[in-house]
C-alpha cells in the first residue's frame, strides 16, 4: 500500500520475507534428505521381488540374483542428493540386467554364457520405481507444507 514517501509494507515486510526464505531453504533440504534416507530400506525390500519376477526361476538364477549383496548408500550432503545402489554376486554379472541381458556360468562348467530369453528388461528400474511408490506423493505434500509455512512466516504471522 502506498504511503507518504514510498511503499508501506503490510505484515512482516521484506525482512520477515527474507528470514522466511532462508528458513524455507533449510526446511526443503531437510524434507528432501528425509525422503532420500528412507529409500535404501525400501530398495532392499523391493530388489529381491524384482529379481524373482524378472528372471527365469529355472536353474535358481532368480534366487541367486535376489540374494545378491546389495549396498545402498544415500548422499544428502551439499547441493546434490541421491541414492547409489551397488549389487554384487560372484555367480552372475548383475550390471546388464536392466537391459535384459544376463551373463551367468553354465551349470557344471566354468564357461559363462549370455542369456536374454526369459529375462525381462527393466529389473533395476522396477525395483527403484516400487521403492519410490508413495515417496513422491509424500514429498510433494511435505514441500507444500513448507511453502504454506514460508508464506505464513513472510507475512509475519
Amino acid at each position: 500500500m502506498a504511503g507518504r514517501g514510498g511503499i508501506r509494507w503490510e505484515g512482516g515486510g521484506p525482512a520477515a520475507a527474507a528470514r522466511a526464505l532462508e528458513r524455507a531453504q533449510d526446511d526443503v533440504r531437510e524434507v528432501v534428505a528425509d525422503t532420500v534416507r528412507a529409500l535404501p530400506d525400501a530398495l532392499r525390500r523391493t530388489f529381491p521381488d524384482a529379481a524373482r519376477s524378472s528372471l527365469p526361476r529355472r536353474g535358481g538364477l532368480a534366487d541367486i540374483v535376489a540374494g545378491a549383496d546389495l549396498q545402498v548408500d544415500e548422499d544428502v550432503s551439499g547441493d546434490r542428493v541421491g541414492v547409489v545402489v551397488r549389487a554384487s554376486s560372484g555367480r552372475v554379472d548383475l550390471g546388464p540386467l536392466n537391459a535384459g541381458d544376463l551373463r551367468h556360468p553354465v551349470y557344471g562348467g566354468g564357461r559363462w554364457v549370455r542369456q536374454t530369453k526369459g529375462v525381462r528388461a527393466g529389473m533395476w528400474q522396477r525395483a527403484c520405481d516400487d521403492a519410490r511408490k508413495g515417496t513422491d506423493d509424500e514429498l510433494t505434500q511435505d514441500l507444500r507444507e513448507v511453502a504454506r509455512d514460508t508464506a505464513r512466516r513472510s507475512r509475519g504471522s
